[in-house]
């Protein structure tokens, strides 16, 4: 039997590898369903379960707050880093919260109009 050493690799190699693994990871709608993270099945499913909750409520607030803007026909990727991952400050008092958004988040009036529809649908009930 004859033994072959080993290729060096280059960075090239390393380049290529990293962009395979990059591109494989970007999921279409931001649901994980293909990777287990827990060594039990009951702890995947439940991560599953959520996972696709979560999906759900992104969904609905795509059709009913993001109707007629821009994002109406956005994915749900798009949707969670335009909307939900907003630096902000809170503060909490005994009969208010207060969200204060930063003036220079680029997507704040379109914020302000998916929280306005949002809210007058749940308080119609």
């Amino acid at each position: 039997m004859k033994r072959v050493a080993p290729k060096k690799s280059t960075k090239s190699d390393t380049a290529r590898a990293g962009r395979w693994k990059t591109c494989s990871s970007n999921k279409p709608c931001g649901v994980h369903a293909d990777r287990p993270t827990t060594a039990s099945l009951s702890g995947n499913q439940l991560r599953l379960w959520l996972s696709s909750f979560a999906y759900l409520l992104v969904e609905r607030l795509r059709t009913l707050g993001c109707a007629g803007t821009e994002l109406a026909r956005a994915r749900v990727s798009t949707l969670r880093t335009r909307l939900l991952k907003v630096t902000s400050q809170i503060k909490v008092s005994v009969r208010w919260v207060s969200i204060q958004i930063s003036s220079t988040y680029q997507w704040r009036e379109l914020f302000a109009l998916c929280q306005w529809r949002l809210n007058e649908i749940f308080a119609r009930g």
